[in-house]
């Protein structure tokens, strides 16, 4: 991974530079799932057509739910999320908007919370959330106070509703990454400029959703998104799941009223993943698309 770059997506005509890694809160089977509603959230996700999420929605304690509220300060801002073992540090799945595009926003996980790491109960999360909101809009994580930051305890459901405030906690220093970043050009995506676009990156293995990106508002034709640090390397197999936002409604739907696509297979290097996507109409349902449902 390159030091200090987070998340990107960049224009391959403009070119881009890489940046840095990366009422307060309330808790709110191994896939082989068919799987929003219309809130200005930057595209929630949804329960399956069937009307139930076949146990990988948020009432699996393994499927990591994270809602944001109020936060008209970074509207215009990215906003991230990490989700990292407390006791050694180290990044086990990673969700990114940008920029953030409304007041509140939904992500939804599917399986990212290892099984060996679902508390019992009574026990306290092994995991945490850390969250930073590009305040100062440098394009990276800046820690002493330029960014807004949190550093915050997950729920034994996996499920956190967390309202802006301004009780800061540092964040510094950054995750440990596992291995290589995924990176994902695009090209000829003409019919999605000002659509929300989304990318959940998938183990095939595990099913465990280890990333996510999501714009809101797609700005150019040709360009490239980058997770930092979510891919384990050398030959780990990933399944990719995307969207656009045809119909413009903030949420997923099924084809065609969106188009929707699976890359299937994608295996990682020693550098992590490296793949492509030339905008067609090869639409396929997408499995890991849920609602925020505490």
């Amino acid at each position: 991974m390159r030091a200090g770059a987070l998340s990107l997506l960049c224009s391959s005509a403009a070119g881009c530079d890489l940046f840095s890694d990366l009422d307060r809160f309330e808790q709110a089977p191994e896939p082989d799932v068919d799987a929003g509603d219309d809130r200005d959230d930057g595209g929630a996700g949804r329960e399956d057509a069937g009307g139930n999420d076949d146990g990988l929605g948020c009432a699996n304690a393994r499927t990591l739910c994270v809602r944001l509220e109020r936060f008209s300060p970074h509207v215009d801002e990215l906003v991230s999320i990490d989700l990292v073992t407390k006791a050694d540090n180290i990044l086990r799945a990673r969700a990114i908007i940008e920029p953030m595009g409304g007041v509140a926003a939904d992500f939804v996980l599917p399986l990212a919370i290892p099984e060996s790491e679902v508390p019992e109960a009574g026990e306290d999360h092994p995991l945490q959330i850390e969250v930073y909101a590009d305040q100062n809009k440098d394009q990276m994580y800046t820690p002493g106070g330029a960014d807004h930051e949190w550093n915050l305890e997950l729920p034994a459901s996996g499920n956190l509703v967390f309202v802006h405030d301004t009780l800061f906690t540092s964040i510094d220093p950054r995750p440990r990454s596992i291995g290589g970043d995924f990176h994902m050009q695009f090209m000829n995506m003409t019919p999605h400029l000002g659509q929300l676009l989304e990318v959940m990156v998938i183990e095939s293995e595990s099913g465990r959703t280890v990333g996510l990106y999501r714009t809101p508002a797609l700005a150019e034709a040709n360009f490239e998104v980058i997770i930092p640090g979510i891919i384990d390397p050398d030959g780990t197999v990933y399944r990719v799941e995307f969207y656009a936002d045809l119909n413009g409604n903030g949420s997923y739907d099924d084809p065609d009223d969106d188009h929707t696509w699976v890359i299937p297979f994608v295996e990682s290097g020693e550098d992590g993943v490296q793949t492509e996507f030339t905008h067609g109409t090869d639409f396929a349902r997408l499995e890991y698309q849920f609602d925020f449902e505490p």
